[in-house]
């Protein structure tokens, strides 16, 4: 079961007769009629509010197209102002540019002037001079100094050389000759027969009467493949010896 606390104290009570407090119907009217008044009150400040906020918006609409031509119309005139300004300042410029170019035509038409008439006579004594510091070098004569010169000497001395060579070569061939044929001769005399001998004598040459001739013919020389020539000699002998008769005894 529920708990229920024992009493404490005693009981009060309040006897309320019908009328004393109040009459539902007959007080509650006034306060209904307060309430819709206000709420239909408030609902019609609000739609004007809404009306008032939409005819502000559109008022602003209107200010700002207004706003957005003004500033496009006053642009242009600020661009065209800015475009006037640029071609009048390109304007100045143009004709200071032109006229410092008529004044650097001018100088330049007096200096070239003056300057032609110092270098009539100044021209040809610094050509001259710098000719002869050799600083105008002719191409033609540099390469044939530097290239054909150098080459023409070293064939002139290689040709010298193999003249000096086969003269050389010649003169040995010479020397040869010599000493060999007076090899024979002296050969020769040492085999000559004595006063006593039955053999008939017979005709020696002698080597002091015999005489020898070289004859060089110069334009017979032969090129071999290597460059180096070869001198054809064209020797002739000749010999003339005497007979020795033989004496009788008696």
């Amino acid at each position: 079961p529920i708990y229920v606390p024992s009493k404490s104290g005693r009981d009060a009570e309040t006897q309320i007769y019908p009328g004393e407090l109040f009459h539902f119907d007959t007080e509650v009217q006034p306060i209904l009629e307060v309430l819709v008044g206000k709420t239909v009150e408030q609902a019609l400040v609000e739609v004007m509010e809404e009306d008032e906020l939409a005819a502000i918006r559109e008022q602003q609409r209107r200010y700002k197209e207004i706003r957005a031509a003004e500033k496009a119309e006053e642009q242009r005139l600020e661009e065209q102002e800015r475009r006037r300004r640029e071609e009048a300042a390109k304007r100045v410029e143009e004709l200071e540019l032109t006229n410092r170019i008529r004044l650097e035509t001018e100088d330049r038409v007096s200096a070239a002037v003056l300057t032609q008439g110092y270098l009539t006579d100044l021209l040809p004594s610094v050509l001259e001079g710098l000719k002869e510091a050799g600083y105008f070098i002719d191409d033609i004569r540099e390469d044939v100094e530097e290239n054909f010169m150098s080459w023409l000497m070293g064939e002139v001395r290689q040709e010298m050389q193999r003249m000096v060579d086969n003269r050389d070569l010649l003169s040995e061939i010479v020397r040869e000759i010599l000493e060999t044929r007076a090899e024979v001769y002296r050969a020769m005399a040492t085999d000559k027969p004595g006063p006593g001998s039955d053999e008939e004598p017979t005709s020696t040459p002698l080597p002091g009467v015999s005489s020898v001739v070289l004859h060089k013919d110069e334009n017979t020389e032969e090129t071999d493949e290597t460059g180096e020539t070869k001198p054809e000699e064209e020797t002739e002998v000749r010999k003339s010896a005497g007979k020795d008769e033989p004496t009788a005894e008696s």
